[in-house]
Formats: structure tokens, C-alpha cells, sequence
């Protein structure tokens, strides 16, 4: 416990942190509209009318029009009377992509996109009603919809920073009170994987409290089969887990245009079929990353300080989906924030992803030199016309970006047992933006080191009572020179990691850092 003390104080946090449960859920009643936006979906369940769901194409938007499609069919609406309607991501995001697919359609409901697509709810309008969960800033009047969502002005909901997975939690807590039911607690945890997919701020305790409830409530088919695959005891998922081994696959399929597999995994109820398919996104996923890594050598660097940019050919730029993942790849290896552009006939387009909590959004939208920049202020989507590139880059030059300082580790510790492992791993349940994991560092001698995996691109140190686990080490990584005896710093994150060994046909549990640095320390 003392040690958890300071922890707690290094953060300048109390203990009550982290005692949050359901009761921390905010009350849906204080979101503008959504009591609105309820009446008028029941009204068209009871009239048997037609309804189409608006999905935007990110993990998000998916598991968003998912838990509210299932959430109209359990509550009564006729199956042959709700449709999702889909496009490829590539195309962008928005109603505007999708306006040709309705068919007759009495009510439309998107989900996590099109609060500011004004002209095109104007059209749609004048033949059907809209209704717009999203929960992205309001930039201007959208009269032609009722808009469930916490940025517009006059929405006493108190917490800002959600995803549009949670307005639809929020909807079917709606439904669950009037008709005496408990379906929220059945897509909480798609809930729960929208949240984590779009970076919510956990500093929020109702944040907190509903990603908690999500992985402790396992029960989409199709997710469970994730997890079970990646996860094998959900009992000790954390949010962490869902972040860098489930969205990926998730979010690599949806770059690549077979949205329709990530539907139907999440649609089925058949746990084998929902396994082969799971099995084919992880599959895919692990072969695009290593097309991913080649395409970063396309990469030229127009600026490599302070904001990086990066260009990529406009003959090697054949699908836009993947800007954000190649931003990302140039902020976390550079550790600043990243922009990547392509050319097309008349200006420029890409992503902008950011590093260490900077608001690279509003930075860029003060440069007055952009078309637009729409999103997040972490990771959005940009265009400028061509003549501006050189303003910009000189922009950028002339405006450095101070950034929050990054902590490395948040105790120093001279040993770790498997006790403060597991009670550190307790504490790291519910962590991400705004709350990264608890880290430590620690110097000790190791006793093997390992290569693992079935490409053996994974290395584990033996130190003491737990392992220290690296994954995908590269040829020229600092670990391949660690042998045994020597003594090595490491800054990580403990964990407990459970999982089944078919040899010994016992569950096997391992105390473990999982490696952030590892040097090797010349002793004198």
C-alpha cells in the first residue's frame, strides 16, 4: 500500500481515484436531445417504419451503429425494417458519402459523424427526419436535424470528452428505463471499445467507470472472440489490451476497405463462424503491418523538427486511409508531433497525428492556412491548397511547439516482487489518454535472455522473481546484446499475465514488466 501511496502522489491524485462503479455513470437525462431522440426512434418502432443507420467507418462509428442496431431489434423493430449503411473509409467520413444508399427510408439515424454536414441533412430533409449521435465539435448550426450531441451549446451533460459509442449507451439506458429492461448492460462493452478506439479522456471518472464496466462485461460474440484469441482470460483485460491488441486488426481492416468482415464479426451470434472471421482480421493485420513498415520508407521528410511532416508520392498515396497510421508512426518515432501529405490534382491532403496530450489541431487551424482541419485535436484529417506548403513549413519553423514533459516511469524501485506487480497491474485496469499506465524502473542482473514467438521477434529477460517481455524486437534492438549476468536498467509497466499451456494443461500465470527501455549497465 505504500507503495501505491506514492504513486498516487507523485501524480498528485488521492485514493478515490480509483474507486468509481456505476454510480459514476452520468445521468443520460442531462444530454441535450437524447430524451427527444427517443421518443421519436420509439414512435418509429411502434409505426413499423423504415430506418437507416449511418455508420462512419472508424471503430467508433462501427461498434456505435452496432450496439444501436441490436438495441432497436431487441426493443422491437422488425429486422427487414433497419438497415446500417456502410461506404468505403477511404472516401472520407460523413452522410454525404452515403446519401445515394437510402431507399425510402422514413427516420436516419448517424452515428458519430455529420453534425456540421449541413447541406447534405438539408436535402435529406425535406422527405425524411434525422437524427445525428456524435459527439465531434459543433463548428456551425445544423437546423435541419435533432443532434444528440455534448459540444452543442446548452447540453448540461457534464462530461465533453466521450465517444459516440457512449451516446448510444446512453439511448439505450433510455429504452432500458421504459421498458424495464437491461440491454446497455448487453453493448457495454462495444461501448467500452468505441471509447478506448477514440482516445477518450480518462481522467473522467464516468469515463472510467464505463470502460471498467465494458471489460469486466464481455459478452458481443464477436469481441469475446477476440479477446479469447489475443486475451485468453478476460477476467484480467484492461484497457490497454483492447488498445494495442484488438483495435488494430479492427482498425487495419477498416483501412483496407473490408468494413463489411468487421460488421458481420460484431453482428454474429455464432461463435465459430465469429472465429473465423476474428482469425482473419488478426491474419490480415499482421501481413499489412509488415507493408506498412516498406511504405514508411516512401516517406520524405519536409521538416523533421519541431512538427514533422512528412510527404508521401503521389504515386505511392493509393490509399488515404492509411495517413493516420503512417502520422502515427512518425510521432511515436520521432516523439513529436507528425503531419503526412500527399498531393492530389489541386492541393494537399492527409493527417495530422499529435504527441504528449499537444492540441496539433488548434495550432494548425491558427495558421489561418488550411482548407480544413477536421477531427480530434490529437488525430484529424487536413487539406491546403498546394501554394501554401512553404507558409506552412515556415510556419511551423517560425511556431515551436512546447510540449508536456514525458514521464518516463513514475517510481524508482531497487526490487519489484510479484506482490507489487499485481497490485500495480490492479491499479492499471483503466488507463489512456490523459492517464497513461503506472511505470517503473529497475536495475537488476538477468539470468536469461530469450527470443520468443513463432517468428521469435519477441524477447523475454529472466530477472529475479518475473519476467521483463520486449515485443517485435528488431535486428539492431539494444536487448540483443543483453546476456546473462549482466545487469540491465528497465522502465516498463508490470503486469499479470495469465494464459494456458497446452503441454502442461494448466493455467499459467506470469508477474512481468512490459518494456518500454532496456540498456544494458556497465558496472566499473
Amino acid at each position: 500500500m505504500e507503495l501505491i501511496k506514492q504513486i498516487l502522489k507523485k501524480r498528485r491524485i488521492d485514493e478515490t481515484w480509483f474507486e468509481y462503479d456505476e454510480s459514476d455513470i452520468l445521468d443520460p437525462k442531462t444530454m441535450l436531445n437524447l430524451d427527444k431522440a427517443f421518443k421519436r426512434i420509439d414512435k418509429a418502432i411502434k409505426k413499423g417504419e423504415k430506418i437507416a443507420i449511418s455508420a462512419d467507418i472508424d471503430p467508433d462509428g462501427v461498434t456505435s451503429s452496432v450496439s444501436l442496431y441490436k438495441g432497436l431489434l431487441h426493443f422491437g423493430a422488425k429486422e427487414e425494417n433497419v438497415r446500417i449503411l456502410r461506404h468505403s473509409r477511404g472516401k472520407g467520413h460523413g452522410i454525404k458519402y452515403q446519401a445515394e444508399q437510402i431507399d425510402g427510408e422514413d427516420l436516419l439515424i448517424i452515428c458519430d459523424s455529420s453534425t456540421n454536414d449541413v447541406d447534405t441533412c438539408e436535402e435529406l430533409s425535406d422527405w425524411m427526419d434525422i437524427i445525428i449521435l456524435d459527439h465531434h465539435e459543433v463548428e456551425e448550426k445544423n437546423p435541419h436535424v435533432l443532434l444528440v450531441n455534448p459540444q452543442q451549446r446548452g447540453c448540461g451533460y457534464k462530461n465533453k470528452h466521450i465517444s459516440a459509442a457512449t451516446v448510444v449507451y446512453h439511448l439505450i439506458q433510455l429504452f432500458d428505463e421504459a421498458y424495464e429492461d437491461w440491454f446497455a448492460d448487453q453493448i457495454v462493452d462495444l461501448t467500452m471499445l468505441g471509447m478506448i478506439a477514440d482516445v477518450v479522456n480518462m481522467k473522467k471518472k464516468s469515463n472510467r467507470a464505463i470502460v471498467k464496466k465494458g471489460l469486466d462485461n464481455i459478452q458481443n460474440v464477436g469481441l469475446s472472440e477476440m479477446v479469447r484469441k489475443k486475451n485468453a482470460f478476460s477476467q484480467s483485460l484492461k484497457s490497454s489490451d483492447i488498445a494495442f491488441n484488438i483495435i488494430p486488426a479492427i482498425n487495419s481492416a477498416l483501412r483496407y476497405d473490408e468494413e463489411e468482415k468487421v460488421f458481420d464479426l460484431f453482428l454474429e451470434e455464432d461463435s465459430a463462424v465469429a472465429r473465423k472471421i476474428s482469425n482473419s482480421l488478426f491474419l490480415q493485420a499482421r501481413k499489412r503491418k509488415e507493408a506498412l513498415t516498406k511504405a514508411l520508407d516512401d516517406v520524405e521528410l519536409l521538416s523533421s523538427e519541431n512538427v514533422i511532416v512528412g510527404l508521401m508520392p503521389s504515386d505511392k498515396a493509393n490509399n488515404s486511409s492509411l495517413n493516420g497510421v503512417i502520422a502515427q508512426k512518425l510521432a511515436s518515432e520521432h516523439k513529436r508531433p507528425a503531419i503526412l501529405i500527399s498531393e492530389n490534382n489541386t492541393c494537399y491532403g492527409g493527417s495530422l497525428r499529435s504527441y504528449s496530450g499537444f492540441d496539433l489541431r488548434e495550432y494548425l487551424i491558427e495558421s489561418g492556412l488550411f482548407i480544413f482541419v477536421s477531427g480530434h485535436a490529437q488525430a484529424a484529417g487536413i487539406r491546403f491548397e498546394k501554394e501554401n506548403l512553404d507558409k506552412i513549413l515556415q510556419y511551423i519553423k517560425d511556431n515551436w511547439v512546447i510540449l508536456e514533459k514525458v514521464v518516463r516511469y513514475d517510481l524508482e524501485v531497487n526490487e519489484l516482487t510479484a506482490e507489487m506487480i499485481a497490485e500495480i497491474s490492479a491499479l492499471n485496469k483503466v488507463t489512456g489518454n490523459s492517464f497513461e499506465s503506472i511505470k517503473v524502473k529497475l536495475n537488476s542482473p538477468v539470468h536469461q535472455y530469450e527470443l520468443f514467438g513463432a517468428d521469435k521477434n519477441h524477447g523475454r529477460l529472466s530477472i529475479e522473481d518475473f519476467i521483463a517481455v520486449k515485443f517485435f524486437v528488431s535486428e539492431g534492438d539494444a536487448i540483443n546484446e543483453i546476456k546473462p549476468g549482466d545487469t540491465v536498467e528497465v522502465i516498463g509497466e508490470p503486469s499479470v499475465n495469465r494464459w494456458y499451456h497446452g503441454g502442461q494443461k494448466k493455467v499459467i500465470v506470469d508477474h512481468q514488466i512490459l518494456i518500454d527501455e532496456v540498456h544494458k549497465i556497465e558496472l566499473g
